[in-house]
């Protein structure tokens, strides 16, 4: 099952980050930069992360900041090394969306959207 994820802020204003966040996009987001990104790449390595499924219509400010928390306090390498990481999803990938979480957690009522 596919799924896309939204960031917005107050569940309706578009919310913009970092431009060098470069994540896997999709026919209908992009790649992390405009609060959108392919979620289903990143969903396994954000539960192992936070034990938080992304896989909802909305998640609220908390979680957003919970994913974060995790993603930031993650052992990403031993992770790869246990063969997890079924996406091949790469260290700046990963890096790249600890930089999307920190920054959207940052903002004050921001929420996590999927769609699938």
């Amino acid at each position: 099952m596919g799924l896309d994820s939204y960031f917005k802020v107050k569940k309706y204003e578009d919310v913009t980050f970092s431009e060098d966040i470069n994540l896997c996009g999709g026919m209908f987001n992009n790649n992390g930069y405009d609060g959108s990104f392919r979620g289903k790449v990143y969903a396994q390595l954000i539960e192992a992360a936070s034990n938080i499924s992304i896989y909802e219509e909305e998640l609220n400010h908390n979680a957003v900041c919970e994913i974060s928390a995790g993603l930031n306090n993650f052992d990403f390498d031993t992770w790869n090394a246990t063969g997890a990481n079924t996406w091949e999803i790469p260290k700046q990938q990963f890096e790249d969306l600890k930089k999307l979480f920190s920054e959207a957690a940052a903002i004050e009522d921001t929420v996590l959207l999927g769609w699938w």
